[in-house]
């Protein structure tokens, strides 16, 4: 079952071999000549989409990881120095790495599948290759560059739609399109996706994981209706009445396609979260869309490097390890106060936990997390050494697909589409999807699993919260709450929702330091006190200051939470980018 797994990385590391692959992205008569000769067949096509599936994303692994957790405060800073505690304070700098990199690497999947889409599939057509079949590697390209567009969209709101990299090329001074169009492309996308995708071999995407991505999309919407901010031209050319029909409408949607991949049975949750995060399950029935970086090499951009997050590097055999990305202690007590052992273990490591699987190679078989430490690693993406993981890890790759739409996913989706406008549901199909994911999350305690007879938009966000940790996912959830209740947002993000309710489990004390180990503390039940700043410490001061009913873009997030600065060596090239966004001809 393992190799059966390792389809879409060994097509991949085919394209190392592909010496013209990375050149079809130069302009030059002679690349597109290359580019007539290759696709003379369905392999030749389905070579080149698989490269979407692993070089192209690689920086978004890391940098969109710490951007999005550390905005979140899902992460603990320091409160002194470096690029989390300023990003967890929303003051980045154009000019810092985590930004220039997420920006590049999203682009370098747009660009890679614009050549695919408007160039490669009819190459193809007119060497003779089945068109239907040649479609289905078209889906595949607008899937990966509606997923693109999905991060952009969240990460800077307003962004530029690329067409055609020559023309970009040819004109690079380009303002940004109206996050509303931004929106609508991806849609676009994605609809053409779910129509041509097919099911497929394992790790590909196919039509469900189109639709799951549809309706991740659809969900952002409605949110964004549900504030009234999409123009009367969008309204209209979505044939609704007003946002708020608009709102509900999309709600419709995305239950649908929630209901079409449930009911699709192509993929289904794991019985166990942490069975999620070992090389051995790469490819599980759980990931509608993973990126596929390639097992046991070390080739640049083909590798994840998530090892780096382990406690130390004799957990990993000496390959990575002893980072210094730590649990804040919000996220933490969510944790504990949740009490789901499963998908705590499989998600951060607190001290006297084993992994049986983990550790295999030191003298005692299995790894216990040690005291220590007063703050808590993270454990998932991380997967061991190479004897844990059967050969898949190594210097610098953990050889891990990164799961970038789970199953799990599917199910709260649909129970918030459920929730709609209204502030809890007892809709029975919502119920049962809702304590699907919490039953999986106590499988390990199974005695403490209380089933939700009511779902309300407050629990419905911590359930998120704790099942997509460090998945790029809270971020994007705390910006759509923004769309229809920035109060609430702001007051969460600036620690404020304790000044009026002392109980709130709602608290972002992301830059606080705290002692919790069980080991050492079992009296306190693994706490040593409450969470304390510490020095150099600065409080948060979120602030969004655009106008009612503007949309122009603001260069940075101390004046805008939707948006990071635009990478400073991009402005450079590019002033347009700080100009005011503009519309995008669908004509």
């Amino acid at each position: 079952m393992k190799k059966a797994f390792y389809y879409i990385p060994l097509a991949c590391a085919a394209l190392l071999g592909f010496s013209s692959c990375e050149k079809y992205l130069d302009v030059t008569s002679e690349t597109q000549k290359q580019a007539t000769q290759s696709f003379k067949n369905i392999a030749d096509l389905r070579g080149a989409t698989a490269f979407l599936y692993c070089r192209p994303w690689y920086t978004t692994n890391t940098s969109v990881r710490e951007i999005t957790e550390a905005r979140a405060g899902n992460l603990y800073v320091d409160g002194v120095t470096g690029e989390l505690i300023t990003t967890a304070l929303f003051s980045e700098v154009a000019n810092y790495n985590n930004i220039a990199n997420s920006w590049a690497s999203l682009y370098l999947v747009i660009t890679q599948a614009d050549y695919i889409i408007n160039d490669y599939v009819k190459t193809a057509i007119e060497n003779g290759v089945n068109e239907s079949e040649a479609k289905a590697c078209e889906a595949e390209a607008r899937f990966m560059r509606a997923a693109a567009y999905w991060y952009l969209a969240n990460l800077w709101h307003d962004v530029p739609i690329i067409d055609d990299p020559r023309n970009h090329t040819l004109n690079p001074l380009t303002p940004p399109h109206r996050f509303e169009d931004v929106v609508q492309y991806a849609i676009n996308d994605l609809i053409f996706a779910s129509e041509y995708l097919k099911d497929d071999t394992k790790g590909r995407v196919t039509k469900d994981s189109a639709r799951g991505m549809l309706a991740r999309i659809y969900l952002m919407a409605a949110n964004y209706a549900m504030g009234n901010h999409f123009s009367n031209d969008y309204i209209s050319r979505n044939n609704a009445g007003s946002n708020s029909g608009l709102a509900d409408n999309y709600f419709e949607q995305v239950k649908k396609l929630c209901q079409q991949v449930v009911e699709g049975g192509y993929y289904s949750m794991l019985p166990d979260f942490e069975q999620l995060w070992r090389t051995q399950n790469n490819n599980n029935s759980e990931t509608l869309f993973g990126i596929q970086f390639i097992p046991g090499i070390t080739e640049w951009g083909y590798t994840s490097p998530l090892n780096d997050l382990a406690y130390n590097r004799e957990l990993t055999g000496n390959l990575n390890g002893g980072g210094t990305i730590f649990v804040s202690y919000d996220m933490l007590k969510s944790f504990v106060d949740d009490g789901a052992v499963a998908r705590m273990r499989g998600s951060i490591a607190v001290p006297g936990q084993n992994y049986n699987y983990i550790g295999t190679h030191l003298s005692a078989g299995s790894w216990t997390v040690p005291s220590g430490k007063t703050k808590v690693n993270l454990k998932k993406f991380v997967v061991g050494s190479s004897k844990d993981t059967d050969g898949a890890a190594v210097q610098g790759n953990t050889g891990l697909v990164s799961p970038m739409l789970r199953m799990s996913e599917i199910y709260l989706m649909y129970a918030e589409a459920a929730l709609g406008k209204q502030q809890q549901t007892n809709d029975a199909v919502a119920l049962a999807y809702f304590n699907k994911v919490r039953e999986r999350a106590f499988s390990k305690n199974i005695q403490n699993f209380v089933p939700a007879t009511t779902i309300t938009r407050d629990k419905l966000f911590t359930e998120r919260r704790l099942e997509f940790f460090y998945e790029t996912i809270h971020w994007t959830d705390l910006k759509r709450r923004s769309f229809y209740d920035m109060d609430w947002i702001l007051n969460f993000l600036n620690n404020k929702l304790k000044d009026s309710d002392a109980e709130t489990p709602f608290t972002n004390y992301a830059s606080w330091a705290y002692t919790y180990d069980p080991l050492l503390y079992p009296t306190g039940k693994g706490w040593t006190n409450s969470p304390r700043a510490q020095s150099g410490y600065k409080p948060q001061a979120v602030v969004h200051n655009l106008p009612a009913g503007s949309y122009v873009h603001a260069v940075g997030s101390t004046s805008n939470i939707w948006c990071l600065p635009y990478p400073s060596a991009d402005v450079t090239t590019d002033p347009e980018l700080t100009s005011a966004p503009i519309n995008y001809d669908f004509n």
